[in-house]
């Protein structure tokens, strides 16, 4: 799912910890709150302006909501030492933890949606394993290609991948 107002991942992906063993990188999906807050003080400014009005502004309040949950802060441990890649992905509703053993990665790659305007493309970061199965580092897409292709530079260049 591609959101309005995307922002570069250069400006969500920080690199939090770099070392020969470890890399550490952290995506926050600024986009999403900020579209969030947008959409929050929407439904509230319809609920106090006009009441009769308030369940379009209950469903504003609900859609800013469903959104918090779809796009995760995202931190993205690679781990040589220990031989892993651990995502952990955490919103308002909770954290999710998976982990993976870095051998079975093959390749990092970008990934393209196009949405049904043709010059709105989205992109993302993606693991793709030797089974062939992808992982998306992100659940979201964003707009930049070249900023997500610095990601999977960083990634590729930490695993020594060509």
């Amino acid at each position: 799912m591609t959101y309005p107002l995307s922002l570069d991942v250069e400006q969500l992906m920080r690199i939090v910890q770099r070392t020969r063993s470890l890399l550490i990188l952290r995506f926050k999906p600024f986009d999403v709150w900020i579209l969030t807050s947008i959409i929050v003080t929407t439904g509230f400014f319809i609920i106090l302006i006009e009441p009769k009005f308030s369940l379009l502004g209950a469903i504003f309040i609900a859609l800013a909501y469903f959104w918090l949950l779809k796009a995760p802060s995202v931190t993205c441990s690679l781990n040589k030492t220990e031989g892993t890649l651990t995502l952990k992905r955490q919103s308002l509703f909770g954290t999710n933890i998976v982990e993976y053993h870095l051998r079975e990665i093959r390749d990092v790659r970008v990934e393209k949606r196009i949405a049904s305007v043709k010059w709105d493309a989205a992109y993302r970061a993606s693991i793709v394993f030797g089974s062939g199965n992808c992982l998306p580092i992100t659940s979201y897409y964003s707009s930049g290609r070249t900023s997500v292709q610095k990601t999977v530079s960083c990634i590729k260049d930490f695993l020594n991948l060509d």
